[in-house]
């Protein structure tokens, strides 16, 4: 199987600079990522970081509010953007958006 945009290793963490808290946020893209040669045509490595102030985020959840279907991060000068059904694990499996999700929260709560 072909997956358009495989997507690996999603990290989210508050860190310090100088006692400032930050939020960092990085995952991988896989293009064309073939899951029976686990090869692919290009491989990317994203990443934002911003002060903990300066982070919004948000997301949308179907009308029975079991799945979200989009979430946004707007880190400063950087937005990153997951629609569902845009990736892919590399597994073959639709990208669950409740995965970022997640992470953020656990992240913010420590």
């Amino acid at each position: 199987m072909i997956l358009a945009k495989g997507n690996d290793n999603i990290t989210f963490e508050i860190t310090s600079f100088s006692t400032l808290p930050f939020i960092e946020f990085g995952y991988e893209v896989y293009e064309n990522y073939d899951t029976e040669t686990n090869t692919w045509d290009s491989h990317t490595f994203n990443y934002g970081i911003c002060q903990y102030n300066a982070l919004s985020w948000n997301f949308v959840n179907d009308i029975e509010g079991i799945k979200t279907i989009y979430t946004s991060l707007n880190m400063g000068n950087q937005t990153f953007s997951f629609s569902d059904g845009e990736y892919f694990t590399l597994d073959g499996n639709p990208f669950d958006l409740a995965t970022i999700n997640s992470n953020i929260l656990i992240a913010l709560n420590s």
